[in-house]
């Protein structure tokens, strides 16, 4: 019987340190280590943007978005807020008056963010705002288009 008793108090006690390691993990990648870092953009329409859609600086994927939600701003162009997030060594390749825009990832209509990379030689601060540029999406662009045909 002791045999059994030591043996579940050697699970036990494992299982207890193999949770206190995860959670030290995830508390030091929150806080002390930080390797990531977020940007939050604001739109008129999310225009097909979703969580985990990808986000570009050139082309090149350098993140994903995390969240889309309502602002609740009253402002028409900052309606939908757009929360990313991205790995901390591309901080200083996004100056700070680099823009935002959605646009197509394929003919199949997925969309990603892509970042413009500014001239500013300040990198932007995490958590920040990242000011976005007008959003077209193929209808709003077929529409203009019958409505200058019409002329």
């Amino acid at each position: 019987m002791p045999e059994k008793r030591t043996y579940r108090r050697l699970i036990v006690t494992g299982i207890c340190v193999l949770a206190a390691v995860a959670i030290a993990g995830a508390i030091g990648r929150r806080t002390f280590l930080r390797y990531e870092f977020d940007l939050v953009t604001y739109v008129d329409n999310s225009a097909g943007i979703t969580p985990a859609s990808p986000v570009l600086l050139h082309g090149i994927p350098i993140g994903h978005v995390r969240l889309i939600s309502l602002s609740g701003s009253k402002d028409p162009e900052r309606i939908v807020r757009i929360d990313m997030r991205f790995s901390r060594t591309f901080l200083p390749q996004i100056p700070e008056d680099s823009t935002v825009a959605i646009v197509a990832s394929n003919l199949l209509g997925d969309k990603s963010l892509d970042i413009s990379r500014g001239v500013h030689s300040t990198q932007i601060k995490p958590g920040s705002e990242i000011r976005s540029t007008a959003t077209q999406d193929i209808a709003s662009v077929l529409r203009s288009e019958e409505h200058t045909s019409e002329l």
